[in-house]
């Protein structure tokens, strides 16, 4: 049960480092026709945002939106938390894919470790809420 807590917690914080890095999101600038290139951002840059890529500080927001969930399910141990944690995972992991509807030129490995930890989240929700319920 204590590692299923920790797991809670580690997920978001490790997909808030990841997106901090300057090489999660990503952005293409065509130089001439024939030519571009790519350039990497963090997923907290409003560069991107205002390059209208969306995804990544959308996903952003709702990692530190996990965190907060997480910590509010840790402390007071109520199932609603624990169901809008599920729940805020599912809409995070799927935004967090969002890029790739550019192409995948536009995903980066870093996106995809964000990504794999998102959804590690959902899993750890899933068996915390699936436990709560027993």
């Amino acid at each position: 049960m204590k590692t299923k807590k920790i797991f809670l917690i580690l997920w978001p914080v490790l997909a808030l480092i990841l997106e901090a890095l300057p090489t999660g999101a990503v952005l293409c600038f065509a130089v001439s026709p024939s030519e571009k290139i790519r350039k990497t951002f963090s997923y907290f840059s409003l560069t991107v945002f205002g390059n209208a890529n969306f995804g990544p500080l959308i996903t952003a927001v709702l990692s530190c939106i996990l965190l907060i969930l997480a910590v509010l399910v840790l402390v007071t141990q109520r199932r609603g938390f624990a169901l809008a944690l599920f729940d805020c995972s599912i809409a995070a992991f799927i935004i967090s894919l969002f890029p790739i509807l550019y192409g995948m030129e536009f995903y980066s490995l870093t996106g995809a470790g964000i990504s794999f930890l998102i959804a590690a989240e959902i899993v750890t929700s899933m068996l915390f809420l699936k436990q709560k319920s027993e």
